[in-house]
This record gives structure tokens, C-alpha cells and sequence, in this order.
């Protein structure tokens, strides 16, 4: 299916706007994606505008606990938060 070559802003873009996760302002950026009301999944990414290492977009479809496929519906639309919610839900019981 090929590599994700998503601009950061994009993916920051997503993961604020569709999820909701509120990163803080330090070097490298943490937030946190809380399901049913508690801290599941810990994003960090770096404060670099420009481009991303692929070793950094590995990671954050690695903590988002998605498949590549599933990454590239999230950060392109079809998924909404409902559906992430119902997959986050299924990978974190198993």
C-alpha cells in the first residue's frame, strides 16, 4: 500500500480536530486520546512543520494502534471518532 507521506500538519490536523487530542506547546508535543473518560493512547510528535522522518510517522500509526489502511481513513475522513473509539475499544480488550 506504500509509505505514509502525509504532511505533519495534516496529521496534527486530524488527530486535534477528528479525535480531539490536545497537545501541549514543548519541543516534542504530547497529547493524549482518552476513551471512555480515561488516558488510552499517548501521542508524541515533533514540533517540525516542515517534514517528518519516516521513523516518526511509523510511531504515530503505532500508537494510534491502527493498521496503515485504517491511518489513512482516519487522517483522510471516513473515520470518524465513533468508529476509532469501537476499534481503540476491540485492540485495547484483546
Amino acid at each position: 500500500m506504500g509509505e505514509l507521506n502525509y504532511r505533519p500538519r495534516r496529521v496534527t490536523r486530524a488527530l486535534e480536530d477528528k479525535l480531539g487530542v490536545a497537545f501541549d506547546d514543548g519541543r516534542e508535543r504530547v497529547g493524549w486520546y482518552e476513551v471512555d473518560g480515561i488516558k488510552r493512547v499517548q501521542f508524541r510528535i515533533p514540533k517540525i512543520h516542515s517534514s517528518w522522518g519516516i521513523g516518526v510517522v511509523a510511531d504515530v500509526v503505532r500508537k494510534s494502534r491502527l493498521t496503515k489502511p485504517e491511518f489513512r481513513r482516519l487522517v483522510a475522513c471516513p473515520m470518524s471518532r465513533a468508529m476509532y473509539d469501537d476499534i481503540l475499544r476491540q485492540r485495547l480488550h484483546q
